[in-house]
Parts: structure tokens; C-alpha cells; sequence
């Protein structure tokens, strides 16, 4: 499976469970997005359910062969459970349950934009996160989680408590595809870093203009430009994004905090529905579990961003939503510590 096919074939299968799980919910709250939105939504419902899987796993000194089984049960039920209700609500509501994108020059354009970062991103990447491989590695063939050196794998037993859930999703898709951990890497994730980014600020823009999509796809153009004529500037996120590539760090930068941005932003439209608050913790969660950074950097995002919103709203319980939608990700960060 580390053939091109094979990236093929694992892409289009995580590709399927994102848009199952975003639609799922999605319809479950009453909501109709785009596939975009769903895609995006249903990456951060896949890398949260994992990160809660992970959390309790790896707090119960379990090996990795228990966290592998228990969290692929965990997805395969949740994946099913979207499909029956799906099917069901299409037969009792009927209707799509997805908002289908205009097939026009601006879809085209779009999807050219990702198919250049795609084959841009693919030969340029010049960082090999060598700390994220060791542990997936170290993962796979000795079926224990933490155990030993990322660098030079030696047995260090508990040594490091304080890490992220990516290590661990690296190696739990290796082992679900057949993969290389540096294929998964550098060809699964990498597309998905790809796609995740621009999507979001796709998203980002699309609200912001009022539903604009000429507007949006020329916000992604733009941004696409920059992250590449900036990708030798340290510490921005076009660095990240074509140096050091489906790194932790880089899927924070590119990915993370604008799926947080993205959330406020709901929030700030639609401050009165509580689907929004739900959504907003669902991204900060998955943020937070799979970047150690994330943990403090998401949190402060939301607090600023949220801040003026809460403010001109001036209701009390909008308040308390902030706060329950935050609590998830902050509580995974004292998790992730102990």
C-alpha cells in the first residue's frame, strides 16, 4: 500500500468517513453545509473521537495494539451509525443532505488551486519530522505507546509524559493502510494538510463575503501565492506548510487555528444557535489533542476572538457557552500533561 494506488485508496477511504461523519452531524443539528464545510467538520469529529480514544488509552498504560483495535471499534460504529441515519432521514425527510456546489468556472478554479499545492507540496517538502516517525515507528514494532527514544530508541518507560495524539494517529493509520509511517506522513497527510487549509480559508472567506464564492476561491488564490513566496520566512505558516509539512506544528498553523477562526466566525454570525458553540468545541477538541502547541494557542485564539462577540451580545448565557465549548480543549491540555 505505499504505492501511488495505495495513497489513492487511503485518501478517498479517510476522504469518505470526513464527509460521513460531518454530514451525519451536520443533519443531526439541522444544519446543511456545503461538502467543504462537511469535509472539514468530519476531519475534526475523525481526529477527536481518536484523541479521546488515545487520551484514555495511553492513561491506562495500555499497548498500542489495544488503542489501534479500540479506536478503529470506536470509528467503524460511529461511521456505520452516519450511514443508517443518513439513509434513514433521506428516506423519511428526503432531500440531499449536503448543499451541492455551483459546477462553474469558480468550482474549477478551486480545484486547480489544490491540485498545484498538491504537486507543489509533494516534491518540495524539505523537513523530516523525525520526532512524529520515531514514536509511530517505535509504535508499530513494539507495540508500546511512549515507551522508547523518538530519536535513538532506547527504553525510556514513562520518561516523556507530556505529548499530542498525531504520533499516535500516524502510526494507527500505517497500521489501518498497510503504510509506511513516512508515507502516511508525507503523502496521506500532507494532501490533507493541503486540502484542510485551503478549504478553511475558503470557508472563512465564503461567510465573511456573504456567501461570494468568486470572493472566496480569489481569498484562497491569494493566500495559496503567499504561503509560497514566504515559505523561506521562518515561523509563518507557509513555512511550516512547504518545509516542514503534516508536521504537528504545520497542521496548527495551516489547519487548526483557522478551522478556530473559522469557528469564531460562525459564532459571530450565528451567536443565537447552539449548533455553532457545538461546532466551535468540536475544532478547538481536535486542535488542542493533536498539537501540543495547540493546547495554549487555540485557547487564546478563542478568548480574543471571542471576546468582542460576547461583548456585543451582552447575554449572559452566550457567556456560558463560550465557556462549556472551551472547556473540552483546555481540559485535554491538563490531560495531556499529568
Amino acid at each position: 500500500m505505499n504505492s501511488a494506488l495505495g495513497i489513492v485508496i487511503g485518501l478517498a477511504v479517510l476522504s469518505c468517513i470526513f464527509w460521513i461523519l460531518g454530514a451525519g452531524v451536520c443533519r443531526l443539528m439541522g444544519r446543511k453545509e456545503g461538502p467543504g464545510f462537511l469535509w472539514l467538520f468530519g476531519m475534526a469529529l475523525f481526529l477527536g473521537i481518536f484523541s479521546v480514544v488515545d487520551i484514555f488509552t495511553e492513561a491506562g498504560g495500555a499497548a498500542f495494539h489495544v488503542l489501534f483495535y479500540t479506536a478503529l471499534a470506536v470509528l467503524v460504529i460511529a461511521v456505520a451509525l452516519g450511514v443508517v441515519y443518513l439513509v434513514r432521514a433521506g428516506r423519511k425527510e428526503g432531500g440531499s443532505w449536503m448543499r451541492y456546489p455551483a459546477r462553474d468556472v469558480w468550482l474549477l478554479l478551486f480545484l486547480v488551486l489544490l491540485v498545484v499545492q498538491i504537486w507543489y507540496g509533494m516534491g518540495n517538502q524539505l523537513y523530516v519530522s523525525r520526532y512524529y516517525n520515531g514514536n509511530a515507528i517505535n509504535a508499530l514494532y513494539t507495540d508500546t505507546m511512549y515507551q522508547y527514544d523518538a530519536y535513538t530508541g532506547v527504553y525510556v518507560g514513562k520518561a516523556v509524559a507530556w505529548h499530542d495524539s498525531y504520533s499516535m494517529l500516524i502510526a494507527f493509520l500505517a497500521k489501518l493502510f498497510f503504510m509506511h509511517p513516512l508515507v502516511v506522513v508525507n503523502r496521506i497527510m500532507g494532501v490533507i494538510e493541503i486540502v484542510a487549509a485551503n478549504l478553511a480559508v475558503y470557508e472563512i472567506a465564503l461567510r465573511l463575503s456573504k456567501g461570494n464564492r468568486a470572493v472566496a476561491v480569489w481569498t484562497a488564490i491569494i493566500r495559496a501565492l503567499i504561503s509560497v513566496l514566504c515559505w523561506n520566512l521562518g515561523e509563518v505558516p507557509g513555512y511550516y506548510l512547504w518545509t516542514r509539512m503534516a508536521e504537528s506544528k504545520s497542521m496548527l498553523a495551516n489547519v487548526y487555528l483557522p478551522l478556530a477562526l473559522l469557528a469564531i466566525v460562525l459564532a459571530a454570525e450565528e451567536t443565537e444557535k447552539k449548533q455553532c458553540w457545538i461546532m466551535l468545541g468540536v475544532f478547538a477538541f481536535a486542535g488542542a489533542t493533536m498539537s501540543m502547541s495547540g493546547v495554549f494557542m487555540i485557547p487564546m485564539l478563542l478568548g480574543v476572538g471571542l471576546l468582542p462577540v460576547l461583548l456585543r451580545r451582552k447575554k449572559l448565557k452566550y457567556w456560558g457557552y463560550a465557556v462549556l465549548s472551551v472547556l473540552p480543549c483546555l481540559a485535554a491540555g491538563v490531560l495531556s500533561f499529568l
